[in-house]
């Protein structure tokens, strides 16, 4: 049997039977396709004979071919976790042995740090943000304000109805994994969220969204992404100044101010503290960078 018919029969489970995305099937579909297509070139076949004779040094193969085509590391361990769900698949229904293959470690991805926007460019962006007097200018400001001053996701903050204004001193957010946490608030995120509400034209009920567009509808996180980025050559900010960037800057700009570790994991509602470190690399790195501008003998 060739593995495209596999490959499919597998594909249609997932979306059908296990309601997986269309995202997550498409993104499987590619990576299979490009090693069906590997597998083709490298041993001649393209069927179940050809799954019996693989070893860990033709996955590796493939792997390594794809760093080649400039595919990136993180691509690389996805596509590498799509082939040994289908390997179990595989198994699972054709009694075909393939346990070998699923040996094989998922390759570590360099970290990523995190890209905060530093405090003087975020004064730029609220003052900039300011000047405008339309309500949505107004709207987009307090969100930014809500974002910088609390570390909220941006998804987070979108979920506010009115009938949590004015925010309390100290709200309860629930996270990625349900995961709760306890964020103090500064009173001046309600004195920028009540300008807002000021000029906002819209007739809002307790149960409308507290961030709303043009037509009352919940505002869609595009709309700041849009606004940010329109911004982004006006005030030379950098490529990763986003509003996801903001919740990065409220997490360094805390640590440069000395606030504990721990402290930042409970306020980001991180479930492990080594995401939370990554913040600690950021801010020594800050440090670095100002130490070699300031020293005397530079």
């Amino acid at each position: 049997m060739i593995l495209d018919i596999l490959i499919k029969k597998w594909l249609t489970e997932l979306k059908h039977i296990r309601n997986y995305s269309d995202n997550t099937v498409r993104a499987y579909s590619i990576d299979l396709e490009n090693f069906t297509r590997f597998l083709t070139q490298h041993i001649g076949q393209n069927d179940v004979e050809g799954l019996k004779q693989l070893q860990l040094t033709d996955i590796r193969a493939w792997l390594t071919s794809r760093l080649n085509q400039g595919i990136s590391p993180v691509s690389n361990a996805r596509a590498l976790s799509t082939l040994k769900h289908f390997f179990k698949y595989v198994m699972a229904h054709y009694q075909i042995d393939l346990a070998h293959l699923l040996e094989l470690r998922t390759p570590k991805s360099p970290k990523k740090l995190p890209r905060p926007i530093s405090v003087n460019k975020i004064d730029a962006l609220i003052k900039t943000m300011e000047a405008e007097k339309n309500w949505t200018d107004l709207r987009d400001v307090a969100l930014v304000i809500l974002l910088y001053g609390a570390g909220l996701r941006i998804s987070e903050a979108l979920s506010l109805n009115h009938k949590d204004f004015p925010l309390p001193e100290v709200i309860t957010m629930t996270g990625k994994g349900q995961k709760q946490r306890a964020i103090p608030i500064l009173s001046i995120i309600n004195v920028y969220i009540q300008a807002y509400l000021n000029h906002c034209p819209l007739v809002l009920t307790a149960d409308s969204p507290l961030f709303v567009g043009q037509r009352g509808g919940r505002l869609n996180m595009g709309a700041l992404q849009k606004k940010i980025a329109m911004l982004r050559g006006r005030l030379h900010l950098p490529d990763e100044a986003t509003p996801h960037a903001l919740r990065h800057s409220f997490a360094t700009h805390l640590l440069d101010e000395h606030a504990d570790l721990r402290v930042i994991q409970e306020l980001l509602g991180h479930a492990s503290l080594s995401t939370t470190q990554r913040y600690m690399d950021v801010s020594i790195q800050n440090l670095k960078d100002v130490y070699i501008k300031s020293h005397p003998r530079k």
